[in-house]
């Protein structure tokens, strides 16, 4: 896998960044998986994104997901009934991120 600098990658923990000088180093155990120029390859069902409808002035928060459309045969990655071609991303919290940092409120 070549990775040139200036690509987002995702990595097996979930993390996202723009590949470049002194980023090199990931650990042994936090492994490449995706690699792009565009970030939007990188979006997985359940990831969840700050995002901006294209032409608009407001920003707006989803949770990702996948549809099939069955008369094309294709699967689309969809946020609030939008697809990801229709918006500009703000910002972006992995549904990894988000499973190994959020915090656990104990039943009683």
């Amino acid at each position: 896998m070549k990775i040139k600098v200036g690509e987002y990658v995702r990595t097996k923990k979930g993390k996202i960044f723009r590949y470049g000088k002194g980023r090199a180093y990931l650990g042994k155990d936090n492994k490449i998986v995706k690699h792009s120029f565009n970030i939007k390859e990188l979006i997985e069902p359940q990831d969840i994104l700050k995002y901006k409808i294209k032409d608009f002035n407001f920003n707006s928060k989803g949770i990702v997901y996948e549809e099939y459309d069955a008369r094309k045969g294709e699967y689309y990655r969809i946020i609030n009934g939008h697809r990801l071609e229709e918006v500009q991303i703000i910002a972006i919290l992995t549904h990894k991120q988000y499973e190994r940092d959020y915090y656990r409120l104990e039943e009683e």
